[in-house]
């Protein structure tokens, strides 16, 4: 059995394709193939349980992808403490962010992370909440930063910092004209543009209307968009209104084409967690990206 073979075997779970396994290694795949026939030649049983439709572990396979994880872990704090203890303080860090924290806040961080560890090489997944919950799960990624919590005693939640949310709409006439905070009664009056199902903004949206009798069947839904940035876009155009993080529409306003309102009687609020792996021992950067983020938290708090 070889490191490589373990490596090839993880990519395979994850991407649930040897097709898509072979893009993300840039090997062929008949190479991905050869690798997974070599390690279950190996093993003297079958891993993996190919179908026309996806792929399936097998009891045995769902036992070495818990060791491979294990292994790729160890891989990576032995390549960074070893570069950091002969003095070159490089090695990788992979981060599973959701939209916002990933082009809004992480930056920054990162930026002062590499103060401290100039060679380090910094790679950030973006997707939405539940893709940067599944990349830390699955070892795609040693941290991450997102919207929401999941159950299940195989990952840690540590809350990080709340933000608010707030409305957005097109900065046209009408909307100029409203004073202050956004009047409830115009809430369903126009379209509303979505995020998708599994974003963290979507389902700190739904949280907040909740309380206000408004369920997905009352919105008259114009769009569904996959980014905070996607949404943004939108109700600049005039598809409609939306509910976005203020750190994002802070980004925007300055531009002039959207507006930003908060509701008087029911402020938005929600709060971003950093997720690893029960038990995972970080490495140092990791470590410290965390510290970074405590202390700039209180400046979050909007």
């Amino acid at each position: 059995m070889e490191l490589k073979q373990i490596e090839v075997f993880l990519e395979v779970v994850r991407q649930k394709s040897f097709s898509k396994a072979a893009e993300a290694l840039y090997i062929s795949q008949p190479t991905v193939s050869a690798h997974i026939r070599s390690l279950e030649e190996h093993f003297g049983c079958r891993l993996l349980v190919r179908s026309t439709r996806q792929i399936q572990l097998t009891p045995e396979g769902e036992l070495l992808y818990q060791y491979g994880l294990q292994i790729e872990s160890f891989c990576r704090r032995a390549e960074t403490d070893i570069r950091q203890m002969s003095g070159e303080k490089e090695g990788n860090l992979v981060i599973a962010a959701s939209s916002v924290p990933a082009q809004y806040f992480l930056p920054d961080m990162i930026r002062l992370l590499h103060g401290r560890f100039p060679g380090l090489k910094v790679c950030i997944r973006n997707g939405d909440t539940k893709d940067a919950i599944s990349a830390v799960r699955n070892g795609g990624a040693e941290i991450g930063i997102v919207g929401n919590t999941e159950r299940g005693s195989d990952l840690c939640f540590e809350p990080l910092f709340q933000e608010k949310l707030v409305i957005i709409t097109p900065a046209s006439p009408f909307f100029r004209g409203i004073p202050g905070s956004f009047p409830e009664e115009l809430f369903l009056s126009y379209p509303f543009v979505m995020r998708e199902d599994g974003s963290g903004t979507r389902s700190a949206m739904q949280a907040f209307m909740e309380p206000l009798g408004i369920g997905p069947e009352k919105l008259r839904i114009s769009a569904e968009v996959g980014s905070t940035e996607g949404v943004i876009r939108c109700v600049e155009d005039g598809l409609g209104i939306s509910i976005v993080s203020k750190l994002a529409a802070d980004y925007y306003l300055p531009y002039g084409r959207i507006l930003a309102f908060e509701m008087e009687r029911c402020p938005m609020t929600r709060a971003f967690y950093a997720v690893t792996r029960t038990g995972a021992e970080l490495q140092e950067p990791a470590k410290v990206l965390l510290e970074n983020i405590r202390s700039a938290r209180k400046g979050l708090v909007g």
